[in-house]
């Protein structure tokens, strides 16, 4: 099955990009009803204002990556068991290529802090689980979501671009990935 893959950046002071869209109250509250909430040290509540990290930084990078389906698998009828096991097949291989590729930029851009799409995954049990701290905590990396940014506005203000959900039992035409580098 071929996907197509469409790569955006866009460039953002960090004031502007938190005057634009960090809102840690909204959507930390929206993150409670995730099931990784407060069980994953990439996931909130955390024990730090999310501000404090976005104000350290002085610009940011965004990255999307718009990954398209091919009709083959957008008219195919899914249960909503399926629908669900599809999608997310897919979205944790593609995040997960995602997550390297942001880590090498920032690897390769001293003083950054990449932010991924989605949330860690490093080890197969996040040691949080345990009440232990972090075991990976040089891979250890925060979504933009997990800090107060919101995904989907910062989607449509700087890509011209919107989330879009599988209905009725098919995916969607298309999925979107979305993460940044944060710069000094």
């Amino acid at each position: 099955m071929e996907f197509v893959y469409n790569d955006m950046s866009a460039q953002a002071s960090m004031a502007q990009y938190i005057n634009d869209c960090v809102d840690v109250p909204r959507i930390i509250k929206g993150c409670q009803g995730c099931k990784n909430y407060a069980k994953l040290w990439s996931c909130p509540p955390f024990g730090f204002d999310p501000v404090k990290i976005w104000r350290d930084y002085s610009k940011l990078t965004l990255y999307a990556r718009k990954i398209s389906f091919p009709k083959e698998l957008t008219e195919k009828s899914f249960d909503a068991y399926g629908l669900t096991a599809q999608y997310f097949e897919i979205w944790n291989k593609e995040r997960r290529k995602f997550f390297i590729e942001l880590m090498e930029r920032e690897q390769s851009t001293p003083g950054s802090l990449m932010l991924a799409a989605g949330c860690c995954d490093e080890c197969a049990t996040c040691a949080r689980a345990n009440g232990v701290p972090c075991i990976k905590p040089d891979r250890l990396r925060y979504s933009i979501e997990s800090l107060g940014g919101d995904v989907e506005k910062t989607l449509e203000l700087y890509f011209n671009e919107r989330l879009l959900w599988g209905r009725e039992g098919h995916m969607p035409e298309y999925m979107l990935l979305v993460g940044g580098l944060m710069q000094k």
